[in-house]
């Protein structure tokens, strides 16, 4: 009875967060074939260098302390790190404002943008925003709060689509997009604050929080490198497509993973979220976690296979019906990307348990490993001259670390002898 009630309660979690997080995903989907006919490749290029700046640099902005919010046993404590984390991306976002500010005009001769940079002073903001929603987003997942943290991704994305189509029907600018992304994110973030900054004091020294620093430091040490190398495997090629094939390439990316991740976000990011705290807890309790990994990794392949191979075989026909014909180049990356994208589905909650098990060395070594196998797939495009050549390569990159990651996380769900 007591087994049964554990798994009802897994399952009751996950379909809360699908739920939440399906209308949330559903939103960007929905207004995708809008927004293809009211902003052009090239201003999605624009946006995409935006969202490539903004998520590389919310990686280095709280030194992934976040990470850490479902470890410590005190609710006290781990409210400690979602303060800590917070004030830490502060100062990293006014660094990187003061950056900006003096070599502004070298950033922009480097991105290869034409026209006004205005949005680019958005980006240590956003970056900012992003990070402190992330961190709420784990205190409210510590707490179980999964209704709460399916209305805040509600909000944000409700913000964010509504917006988009606004600014691009009665003013259409060619940052019309990141203008949107930024006020969206922005409003989510005044909402859920409401809810949790009561509780929290920054202008207090504790002696506490400098001990939880050290004691999770491994987190900036060794998780921060790794979820930057993460990072810049996907979003370097926002930044450097533009430069080898132009602007309208990299509008072709972007759509592509705007489309095809949200599905897999829906799905994974919700069973992420209940696999973060149940496995947590069974490795408290028993020492290991593999029961309920093998029963997360065969719900996922069960969700990913059919809508994935719906793709492979019939993507371009899927984006020129649903965006237009001027989107049919994108049908075919997304044709060659869907196996990657599927292994990264099943990969992405299952590789929770190099957090639980703090094996962060090792996953830094895996993300460095696939991040020079991702540099070497950009070079194989820039020597084939060709994006396709590109995408094969990178498509398979992505196959090859991802099982690895599988391979790695099984062996780390059991105990610790093994």
């Amino acid at each position: 009875m007591k087994k049964l009630k554990l798994q009802s309660g897994f399952g009751i979690n996950v379909l809360t967060l699908m739920t939440g997080t399906a209308i949330a995903q559903a939103m960007p989907i929905i207004i995708s074939p809008i927004l293809t006919r009211i902003y052009t490749p090239e201003d999605f290029g624009i946006f995409a260098i935006y969202f490539g700046i903004v998520s590389i640099g919310s990686v280095i902005a709280t030194g992934r302390y976040e990470m850490s919010i479902l470890l410590p046993r005190k609710d006290s404590d781990a409210l400690y790190i979602v303060e800590l984390s917070i004030v830490i991306s502060l100062f990293v976002s006014m660094l990187l404002m003061a950056i900006l500010v003096f070599f502004n005009n070298y950033i922009a001769e480097l991105i290869k943008v034409e026209g006004p940079i205005y949005w680019l002073y958005l980006t240590p903001i956003s970056i900012f925003i992003f990070s402190v929603f992330n961190a709420f987003m784990y205190w409210l997942n510590r707490n179980k709060r999964y209704k709460s943290m399916s209305k805040y991704r509600i909000i944000q994305n409700g913000a964010i689509s509504t917006s988009q189509v606004i600014v691009g029907v009665l003013d259409k600018l060619s940052f019309g997009l990141i203008v949107s992304d930024f006020f969206g994110r922005l409003i989510s973030v005044i909402v859920i604050s409401k809810g949790i900054l009561p509780s929290c004091k920054f202008w207090t020294f504790n002696l506490r929080k400098i001990a939880l620093a050290k004691r999770f430091i491994q987190f900036p040490k060794y998780e921060m490198p790794a979820s930057l190398l993460n990072t810049l495997s996907y979003e370097s090629v926002y930044l450097v497509v533009p430069v080898l094939f132009g602007a309208i390439v990299s509008g072709m990316y972007f759509l592509v993973f705007r489309v095809l991740m949200a599905p897999v976000a829906l799905a994974g990011n919700a069973i992420l979220e209940v696999f973060k705290n149940r496995s947590t807890e069974d490795y408290r309790k028993y020492g290991n976690c593999r029961s309920i990994f093998i029963k997360t990794m065969s719900l996922l392949i069960v969700l990913g296979v059919i809508p994935s191979l719906i793709i492979i075989l019939f993507g371009q026909e899927i984006f020129v019906f649903v965006f237009g014909p001027s989107w049919k180049e994108a049908g075919l990356y997304a044709q060659v990307l869907m196996p990657m994208i599927f292994f990264r589905f099943v990969s992405a909650p299952l590789s929770y348990l190099f957090f639980i098990r703090e094996k962060l060395k090792i996953d830094m070594v895996l993300q460095f490993f696939y991040f020079i196998m991702v540099v070497a797939s950009l070079s194989m495009g820039w020597y084939f001259s060709s994006p396709v050549a590109m995408t094969i390569f990178l498509s398979l990159s992505g196959c090859i670390f991802y099982l690895f990651q599988i391979v790695i996380s099984y062996k780390l769900s059991g105990h610790a002898k093994t």
